[in-house]
């Protein structure tokens, strides 16, 4: 019979389900050997995270994630940016997605990080800085109105506010921008400085001042850092993945905290980028990539390579506590990037298993004075009309 030598269409339908099948099966498969049998260091965080519920999942939709990277918190918000480019602001409690928006160009890779921080407008709203790191530049963004209860949540068009840097080794350009800290004047509302990390060959930080003119810019100040192996006497890095800024008294920063990741330490520097000391090293540390501050001074590190939280006082550098282990269970994590703080909870960004987990802080140490107040940002626009408080 002519052309009976041809597989009937609803055969191939069914060949081609039956290899995607086959295909997940494989891909799980091999995702449960890689979490289970390489085990990153997992062994040596005893305690798991405590509730170690998750938020959101791997999928595209709102509120769902595709590995993601970055973290930072506003009030009860939180902002992520995973490796589909897309930045998405939600709500800490439900875990719904309030408002999303993709970056323009990720043609050459993913930003590693964000920061939610006062607008470079000096207005006093809050603004989303990104280190655009495969992009060689810092873009601010402002906060996307939130629609919260739309049937088919579109993606916003938030206006670009500032954008500065380009690829190069030189005064103000960057390799691979990797974390942004923005230090404000007393007011809380106005930039004074703004110090970026970076890698791929710099591996240092620079120092940005705002430039005089009409339009929010920025010009470069100073750098400190080279890239290398720990050396005696030399501030050198490799991966100098975050960099946060320490408080100090009321909302005075005391300095800045940079999280050396390839030396697996911290250091801890002043405002003008002079070392003050190296906390950790091989063996406290495996990898780490983030880090958030406490009440009490003491900060929450995120490790990568141990799959794990650890809670270090930074003044001696004593390990107070150890959560996590390597896998894809409640209390578990993959490749761990960051940590973003709500009240009494962090929200640890959980790459591989494409979530969020929810962790219960420690207690401050006793006479602590308790959780560091984040500055005023103002509310965050709302497409309804209606001012929600941070």
């Amino acid at each position: 019979m002519r052309g009976s030598n041809r597989p009937n269409p609803a055969w191939r339908s069914v060949a081609r389900l039956g290899r995607g099948v086959l295909c997940l099966l494989m891909y799980t498969l091999m995702g449960v050997v890689v979490l289970s049998g390489c085990d990153r260091g997992g062994a040596s965080g005893l305690a798991l995270i405590e509730p170690g519920d998750a938020v959101g999942g791997p999928g595209s939709g709102p509120g769902r994630f595709g590995k993601p990277r970055a973290i930072d918190s506003l009030g009860s918000r939180l902002v992520v940016i995973d490796r589909t480019g897309r930045v998405q602001v939600l709500d800490s409690q439900s875990g719904h997605c309030l408002a999303w928006f993709r970056l323009p160009d990720i043609r050459s890779g993913f930003p590693t990080g964000v920061t939610i921080a006062p607008s470079p407008e000096n207005d006093g709203n809050p603004a989303i800085w990104i280190p655009d790191t495969h992009m060689g530049r810092v873009t601010v963004y402002a906060m996307p109105e939130e629609r919260a209860g739309q049937v088919m949540l579109l993606a916003a068009q938030p206006r670009v506010l500032a954008q500065f840097g380009s690829y190069g080794n030189g005064p103000g350009e960057f390799i691979y921008p990797s974390s942004v800290c923005v230090l404000t004047k007393a007011d809380g509302k106005s930039v004074e400085r703004v110090y970026v990390s970076e890698f791929g060959g710099n591996d240092r930080v620079s120092i940005f001042a705002p430039s005089a003119g009409e339009k929010p810019g920025f010009t470069f100040v100073s750098s400190f850092g080279s890239e290398g192996p720990p050396a005696e006497g030399q501030v050198t890095f490799q991966r100098p993945q975050t960099v946060r800024l320490l408080p100090g008294r009321g909302e005075v920063a005391s300095g800045l905290l940079v999280v050396d990741s390839i030396n697996h330490r911290l250091g801890v520097f002043t405002l003008e980028g002079e070392l003050v000391r190296w906390v950790g090293g091989p063996g406290q540390f495996s990898h780490p990539r983030g880090v958030s501050v406490l009440g009490d001074g003491s900060v929450l590190v995120v490790e990568f390579g141990n799959n794990r939280v650890q809670h270090v006082d930074i003044s001696t550098g004593q390990t107070l506590g150890l959560w996590g282990r390597a896998g894809s269970g409640r209390g578990e994590l993959a490749e761990p990037w960051a940590i973003a703080l709500v009240g009494a909870e962090g929200f640890i960004v959980d790459a591989l298993n494409h979530r969020l987990v929810r962790m219960r802080l420690p207690r401050p140490a006793a006479g602590a004075p308790g959780t560091h107040p984040r500055p005023g940002y103002g509310p965050i626009p709302s497409a309804q009309g209606v001012t929600r408080g941070t």
